[in-house]
């Protein structure tokens, strides 16, 4: 489980194809332990991609969908903890040849973005007044960590 927990995506795209919204679903799955007044228990949790977290793309000839999920968060205090570790995200659609009277050959990618921060230092500062003073200000921007994976062979359509 990463240490900054905001909101990640998974998905695929592929050339000439469109997607099949009714058809989009996944779940993110996690191991959960929870102690509590010093009982200790471990679960497996499963949850299920909400319409709302479902996006489409639609970019130079690619088409594909994709899910967005809120990463389950960690908590620790003095009578209760609570961990989650081994995180396995799945997303499915069905997808068909935009195309399908044509022979088409095509590939697919599949990818998991992670958001992170990224710190960074602002431009120099200087005030001149009364008092002089200056500063080096530090900026935090968002950012992702992507992981792809692509088909190594093109796929062929035939009709």
């Amino acid at each position: 489980m990463p240490a900054f927990r905001g909101v990640d995506s998974i998905g695929s795209t592929a050339m000439t194809c469109i997607v099949e919204n009714s058809t989009r679903s996944g779940y993110v799955q996690y191991k959960n332990y929870s102690r509590i007044d010093g009982k200790s228990n471990t679960k497996r949790r499963k949850l299920i991609f909400g319409k709302n977290n479902f996006r489409n793309v639609d970019k130079d000839n690619c088409y594909g969908s994709g899910a967005v999920f809120q990463l389950p968060l960690d908590s620790a205090g003095p009578e209760v903890e609570i961990r989650n570790t081994n995180l396995k995200a799945h997303y499915e659609y069905v997808g068909e040849i935009s195309t399908p009277g044509q022979k088409v050959n095509f590939n697919t990618l599949g990818s998991y973005d992670h958001a992170t921060l990224r710190i960074g230092i602002g431009l120099p500062k200087l005030t001149v007044g009364k008092n002089i003073s200056g500063s080096v200000g530090l900026r935090i921007f968002g950012d992702s960590d992507i992981r792809c994976a692509e088909i190594a062979t093109s796929i062929a359509y035939k009709p």
